[in-house]
């Protein structure tokens, strides 16, 4: 998590140095924060998620207007991070991870994995005022693309979840076994003026597919940007 709050610092303050060029060149670039509240689909039986899972997402985009209709394209890049709170514990076996809940009488404080990706998104988007971006009803939807660049499991409880003699421990894993490096998802986003609304469907699998839980990442949230 730490390292992904530092690449998002650092992206941001980049992103904000673009979108200033961009501003004195007359362009249309836009910068997106999106605050997620992160979610799977098809979780195994007995697994539970927690609800203050979270994420952050940052992406610089450019707006491109179609002719002087209230329609443009935006392709663009960023850095996302997810962080999912549950009841579970990856083990990796001889042929794939599988995924089991940890039993009730342990007592388990804190639960999660987190990722993070380098992003490329793309949107279609529709104003009721192409002119007056800043107030105006706008809907966008669109695909996104990401790569893998760190991942890890955190834990904080009872020792005996992963073999520890200890009544309680603070354990961290990097590199959980057969994550898929690449993922890619729908989007839609839905607001007026900067604050909007958004979603995302993840279209591939948080594990190679046969290789891990069929584990679907799914996100809605709040965006501040520009669109």
């Amino acid at each position: 998590m730490k390292k992904g709050l530092i690449l998002i610092g650092l992206l941001w303050m980049s992103l904000t140095a673009l979108h200033a060029q961009g501003e004195r060149m007359g362009g249309q670039d836009r910068i997106v924060m999106e605050l997620n509240w992160n979610s799977w689909l098809n979780t195994p039986d007995g697994i539970e998620q927690r609800w203050f899972s979270r994420g952050l997402n940052v992406f610089f985009m450019y707006d491109l207007q179609l002719g002087n209709s209230p329609f443009s394209i935006a392709p663009g890049f960023g850095i996302g991070t997810d962080n999912v709170y549950h009841n579970g514990r990856f083990v990796a076996t001889d042929t794939q991870t599988v995924m089991v809940p940890i039993p009730d009488s342990i007592d388990v404080k804190g639960n999660k994995i987190n990722t993070t990706y380098l992003e490329v998104p793309f949107e279609i988007r529709f104003r009721t005022k192409p002119n007056d971006k800043g107030r105006s009803w706008k809907i966008a939807a669109g695909v996104r693309g990401g790569l893998l660049i760190s991942n890890h499991i955190k834990y904080r409880g009872e020792g005996a979840t992963f073999g520890f003699p200890q009544a309680e421990v603070k354990y961290k894993e990097h590199n959980v076994p057969n994550l898929d490096n690449l993922r890619y998802g729908a989007t839609f986003r839905v607001g007026y003026g900067p604050v909007n609304l958004h979603a995302y469907y993840g279209l591939s699998s948080l594990f190679e597919s046969g290789q891990g839980p069929e584990l679907v990442p799914f996100h809605i949230g709040l965006s501040i940007n520009g669109l």
